[in-house]
C-alpha cells in the first residue's frame, strides 16, 4: 500500500520553450499528473512531497492542493532546499511558490542558505521519505530529475514516468 509520493520533473523551459501554461502540451501534462495523483490516492497514498521548484513541482503541488476538498485526508508537504529558494524567480512563479507554501500541511526547509548540494539533498530527502516517485522525465540522466530517478531505483522505490513525446506525454511504470 502506498503511503507517500514525491514528484520530480523539469523546469518550465525544459517542458516547453517558450513556456506557455495554456498550451495543449502543458494542459495534457496537467491532466496526466492529476490521473497519476488520483491513482496514487486510490492505492492508499495520503502524503505528497514536493521539492517546490518551478515547473513540474509546483504544477503537481497545485493539483494535490486542488484535490484536498474531495480527499481531505491527503497532505501536501513542501520540501524546500533552502529558505530563499524562490527569491530570484520571476514574479509569477514566486507568487505560486508562496501560495503553495502557505496552503501546505507541512513545510520542511532543509537549509538556511543555498549550498552547492542543496537540491541533491532535497531530492534524496524526498525519496527517503516516499514510497513512490512520479517523474516528468525527458530521458537525460544528467539532470536533477534523472539523478533522482537513479536514486529512487537504488532505494527500490516505485517509479511512475511521464515522458514527453511528439503528441503529448506517455505514462508508464519504470521497471527495475
Amino acid at each position: 500500500m502506498l503511503q507517500s509520493v514525491c514528484f520530480s520533473g523539469h523546469r518550465p523551459e525544459m517542458l516547453l520553450s517558450p513556456f506557455n501554461e495554456q498550451s495543449s502540451v502543458i494542459q495534457n501534462l496537467k491532466s496526466l499528473l492529476k490521473i497519476e495523483i488520483l491513482l496514487a490516492i486510490e492505492q492508499g497514498a495520503t502524503q505528497f512531497l514536493s521539492g517546490m521548484a518551478q515547473g513540474v513541482d509546483l504544477i503537481a503541488s497545485e493539483i494535490v492542493l486542488s484535490l484536498k476538498k474531495e480527499y481531505p485526508s491527503i497532505q501536501h508537504i513542501a520540501v524546500i532546499p533552502f529558505k530563499q529558494q524562490s527569491n530570484c524567480w520571476n514574479h509569477s512563479w514566486s507568487l505560486r511558490h508562496q501560495q503553495v507554501k502557505q496552503c501546505s500541511d507541512q513545510v520542511i526547509c532543509l537549509s538556511e542558505y543555498y549550498t552547492r548540494y542543496c537540491f541533491s539533498k532535497r531530492n534524496r530527502y524526498m525519496i527517503e521519505h516516499s514510497n513512490q516517485l512520479i517523474a516528468v522525465f525527458c530521458g537525460d540522466y544528467q539532470t536533477g530529475t534523472g539523478q533522482t530517478i537513479q536514486y529512487a531505483k537504488k532505494r527500490g522505490k516505485s517509479i511512475r514516468i511521464l515522458e514527453p513525446i511528439d503528441s503529448g506525454f506517455l505514462s508508464y511504470q519504470l521497471e527495475e
